[in-house]
């Protein structure tokens, strides 16, 4: 891009913001620092799609400028990015049934979604294309899992079974006995709340020849963590052992043969 030898463009930065003054300024995203917030002063303002997406994550931006010129699908966003935390460690298998996992405060950082900058943006005219305008706030984070319900025991054995002849043969059951039921899973720990969405305010002297879409939404609660698996019931007893019982009388008829 060429620019004419009149251009002048200004920038400084204190600890929380950064302020652009410009006669005419395309904005790019290498432009901008992710932990300030901006002002900036403008003859006129290029937010071109192929130089994008402008996004100020969580930070406060104000523009005044006598022209705002939008190309292609140009997006300009304070939404901060989902808390980064991961999910607390899942709670352990139960004894016998899992654990529930911590109920946390949803609006502590350490939870919740971070809130959205306000946009400002004050200009003469704003026109061409379509310009997308985001201050939604950010995700919450993800809940803690529940633990998994213990696994049941093993059944006992079952009864010693016997085959009588008296006087015909016939057996007793011998199946092993049913296995124990397995744990229930833990319940999930609570996700964290979705932050707030920033202030979005358009003011212009003549009306704007432009295509705006606004999204200005709370931020979204964190994921439900996983609830604990129950544990499998436990595996049913070994048979019995199995006796074959000849009738006394029978057994002497064998013997004097």
């Amino acid at each position: 891009m060429s620019l004419s030898n009149d251009f002048t463009i200004q920038i400084v930065k204190n600890n929380t913001t950064c302020t652009i003054v410009a006669s005419e300024l395309y904005l790019t995203k290498q432009m901008i620092d992710p932990t300030k917030d901006y002002v900036i002063y403008a003859d006129s303002i290029i937010l071109d799609e192929a130089n994008g997406p402008f996004v100020f994550p969580g930070h406060h931006v104000t523009i005044v400028a006598r022209s705002v010129e939008s190309k292609g699908n140009a997006v300009l966003s304070t939404q901060p990015p989902p808390n980064p935390l991961p999910p607390l460690t899942a709670k352990p298998m139960g004894t016998p049934n899992g654990a529930n996992g911590d109920a946390v405060d949803p609006r502590s950082p350490d939870f919740a979604g971070g809130n959205a900058g306000s946009l400002t943006i004050t200009a003469g005219t704003m026109t061409n294309s379509l310009l997308r305008l985001v201050t939604s706030g950010g995700k919450g984070r993800t809940g803690q899992d529940g633990g998994d319900g213990a696994y049941g025991q093993t059944g006992a054995q079952g009864d010693v079974g016997f085959i009588r002849e008296i006087p015909y043969p016939f057996g007793d059951s011998v199946n092993g006995k049913p296995g124990g039921n397995g744990g229930n899973g833990g319940d999930s720990g609570q996700a964290g709340s979705g932050g707030n969405a920033g202030s979005l305010t358009i003011a212009t002297v003549t009306p704007f020849d432009v295509h705006i879409g606004l999204t200005a939404n709370g931020g979204e609660p964190g994921d439900a963590g996983r609830a604990g698996k129950g544990g499998n019931g436990g595996s049913g007893g070994r048979g019995g052992d199995l006796w074959h019982m000849i009738p006394l009388a029978r057994r002497s008829q064998a013997t004097s043969r």
